[in-house]
């Protein structure tokens, strides 16, 4: 199957499920309206077969070394957007923490953009 389909269909199936395990665990009853699986499906498909979709282009079109940079300094974006746009509070082992990742991150990028001039120079 390919993973442009796989990936919403598992989405899908988990969705399923904690919505079912829901009416065990005292959800209100709106949650099982058919608008509400509207906003379900909405929420399955921003959080998580979007960004995945996205990150498979990225993957395509960047180099290995590129990617994998983005990738490390995904968990500090997401720490960066809690704390701006949730309000939550990062404790300063949490802060040095992303100033570390944000740093190896910046060191890499130059790394190579210095390894790839002397290449080119010489």
């Amino acid at each position: 199957m390919a993973p442009h389909v796989q990936a919403p269909l598992i989405l899908l199936i988990a969705m399923m499920s904690m919505q079912s395990s829901g009416s065990f665990s005292g959800m209100p009853a709106h949650t099982f309206e058919p608008n509400s699986l509207g906003y379900f499906m909405a929420l399955a498909v921003l959080a998580s077969a979007l960004p995945f979709s996205l990150e498979m282009i990225a993957l395509r079109n960047l180099s290995a070394l590129s990617f994998g940079t983005l990738m490390s300094v995904e968990p500090a974006i997401a720490a960066l957007s809690g704390f701006i746009f949730l309000g939550e509070q990062l404790l300063w082992n949490q802060w040095l923490a992303l100033a570390t990742i944000i740093t190896a991150s910046i060191g890499c990028t130059f790394t190579t953009q210095r390894a790839k001039k002397a290449v080119s120079n010489s």
